[in-house]
């Protein structure tokens, strides 16, 4: 008989969107006992979930599930990186980037099925000046939005796009420094996103063609440009095309080294100030992970 293997949720009982309420029955109901022995467990302040994953590989768990948005899965990879106990996740955040890259069901109980058939491979994860991230990380814009997001008291996608709109034409570009093998330039940007995966969440897809296992990171640049052409770039977007605006580069690169005007970026949506010297790497095939 094939052992059974050994499954952590980890709930983070104040994400968002309060999908995770009443989780235990679905898992309870969903999870194939055949396959599957699991524990829950609750998070109780800002970096719980890493030392309750860190504790998971001590234990030899095979997969930890983190059950929240996008800073709770930030945190459970952080846990187990670069260990053989594999990452899931049940999205119950805002956007959900990465549970959306991976082709994780939105719905709680479709993605709990899901675990049932997921298969198990590599991705790559990133450090900004040492700091963990493993989705979509950036400066400019983007981290301002997130700063306001975190400050606002309430989450969801409404928040969120009202903040995008009250904020973005009165956002003036900042000068930026970009610097790898072979690349040293200096320019004017709306915002820089430093891609792993394809997207922010909510299906917006900054960096499509990012590959997460190919050992590069895909650095978004979107340059200064007229503002009057903002619906031009949202149509870009919608269509799953933002690298085709023309004030948009792509640079792919195992590391990049930025200076900035200031210091705030966001990890994974949540924002730090880390200094106007940043330092972004790569690193190859260090996570195991769930796909559908």
């Amino acid at each position: 008989m094939t052992a059974l293997k050994n499954i952590h949720f980890i709930i983070n009982p104040k994400s968002g969107t309060g999908k995770q309420k009443g989780i235990e029955s679905s898992i309870e109901k969903i999870l194939d006992k055949n396959e599957f022995h699991y524990e829950i467990l609750y998070t109780e302040r800002q970096g719980h979930a890493t030392d309750l994953a860190k504790s998971a590989v001590d234990l030899k768990v095979d997969i930890v599930i983190a059950v929240g948005g996008d800073g709770t899965v930030n945190e459970v990879a952080k846990g187990i990186v670069g260990s053989n106990t594999a990452l899931g996740v049940v999205p119950c955040g805002s956007g959900n980037g990465l549970a959306r890259h991976l082709g994780v069901a939105l719905k709680v109980e479709e993605a709990i099925a899901q675990i049932n058939t997921s298969s198990i491979n590599t991705m790559d994860s990133c450090l900004l000046n040492g700091e963990f991230f493993l989705n979509v990380s950036g400066v400019g814009f983007d981290a301002h939005i997130a700063q306001k997001f975190d400050e606002a008291g309430k989450r969801g996608l409404w928040t969120y796009g009202q903040l995008i709109i009250k904020e973005w034409f009165s956002y003036k570009a900042q000068n930026y420094r970009i610097q790898t093998e072979g690349l040293d330039i200096q320019l004017k940007s709306i915002f820089i996103s430093f891609a792993n995966g394809t997207q922010y969440g909510n299906d917006v897809r900054v960096a499509p063609l990012a590959v997460d296992n190919d050992g590069m990171i895909d650095l978004c640049v979107l340059e200064k440009f007229p503002k009057i052409l903002t619906p031009i770039l949202v149509f870009f977007f919608m269509i799953n095309r933002f690298y085709k605006f023309p004030y948009v580069k792509i640079y792919r690169a195992q590391y990049f080294d930025l200076e900035l005007e200031g210091g705030l970026v966001h990890l994974d949506g949540e924002p730090r100030d880390l200094g106007k010297k940043i330092h972004i790497e790569v690193l190859k095939d260090s996570l195991k992970v769930l796909r559908a």
